[in-house]
This record gives structure tokens, sequence and C-alpha cells, in this order.
């Protein structure tokens, strides 16, 4: 039989091809190359991290409402009082029936100047809140009276924040109830904000 010799070299070479094509695979495996559970690790770090910085931004906007809801008081179990006992409000109106100017009592007119000289600092010059401390008009709708001067004697503290007592202050404490009833005549919006005259006797 005749043999081909460029035939012969053909399958020769189709050989270590063949053979080159096989340990190349295996290299690739052996490195880790092409391993799908390699790919599956990274992308579980990927979701990993992303899962981090979600949390972050989270917390970032978590933080902000934490404060907000427990700075300075918290919502009170037990009944939440009317309060319109501890205050007196004489407004006129216009033609249109919009408050012009409001009068209210000696008490009240003392709790507005005492939560302005005392309390703006944090809470903003008509207690409506600030960027770091809570609406003192609108938690005066969710805590009971009790609570409200637990927390003006004693302070409180959170995570990150915290608001001192006033128990022993001279200027604050002596005039608690005064500055719940300006809280509370506030939040009934029985007293618009600004300064209120004060009623003649």
């Amino acid at each position: 039989m005749r043999c081909d010799s460029n035939a012969m070299r053909l399958v020769g070479a189709r050989s270590w091809l063949f053979l080159l094509i096989i340990a190349a695979g295996s290299a690739l495996v052996l490195t880790g190359c092409g391993d799908s559970s390699v790919e599956q690790d990274e992308v579980v770090e990927d979701d990993a991290d992303e899962a981090n910085n979600d949390d972050v931004t989270m917390s970032d906007e978590t933080d902000v409402e934490e404060y907000a809801e427990a700075a300075a008081v918290e919502t009170a179990e037990g009944d939440v009082a009317d309060g319109s006992d501890m205050y007196t409000v004489v407004c006129e109106t216009d033609d249109e029936g919009r408050r012009v100017s409001c009068a209210v009592d000696q008490d009240t007119f003392i709790g507005w100047r005492t939560v302005g000289s005392n309390c703006a600092v944090c809470h903003g010059q008509e207690a409506a809140g600030s960027s770091f401390a809570p609406n003192l008009v609108r938690r005066m709708t969710e805590i009971s009276e009790e609570r409200f001067y637990e927390v003006l004697e004693k302070g409180i503290q959170t995570e990150g924040s915290a608001m001192p007592g006033f128990g022993d202050n001279p200027n604050v404490w002596p005039r608690r109830e005064a500055i719940y009833g300006y809280l509370k005549a506030r939040a009934n919006d029985d007293l618009p904000p600004g300064r209120p005259d004060r009623l003649q006797d």
C-alpha cells in the first residue's frame, strides 16, 4: 500500500491541534478562568456592595426621621388632653374672617417669651422645628401633659442626639405650665405664629 505523505502530515497536525485544545481547556479550569462559581462570587460581592451602599443611604434618611421623632419628646401613652383650659386667646379678624391680631393671658404670654428665649435655639423661633429638632407645635397633639413635663424636666437622649433637662433651670421649670399652655394654643390653632399681645385685666 502506498502512503500519501501529505495526508499523513495533515492527520498528524490535526491530532496535535486536538491535544492542544484539550490542554488549554484543562489549564483554564485549573486557573479558575471560565469557572461560573468565580463569576457568581463576583456577582454576590457586587450585590453586597450595592446593598451596603443602599444601607448607608437608608441610614442617612432614617437618622433624620428618627431624630425628629424622638429628639425632644416621645409619643406618650395615655390621653392627650385638649389643653384649652390652660390658655386664653382673643383674636380680632378682618372683614374676610382672617385673624389680624391676637391677645393672650399673662401666663400664655410668658410661655411664648420663654419658648423664644430658651427653646428656639433648637426648635426654631416659632417652635416649628428645625433640621435637628422636632416641631413642638405638632408634637403637642401627640403627647400627654405628664409626658411633656417629664421630658422638659429630665431631657431625653437618643442615638446621636440629646436634649438636656430643664428641671434645674430657674428660667424654664417654674414656667412649665405657661410653656405648655402656649404650645397647646399653637397646636390647637387658636393662636397663630408671631408675637401675641397681652390681654388687659
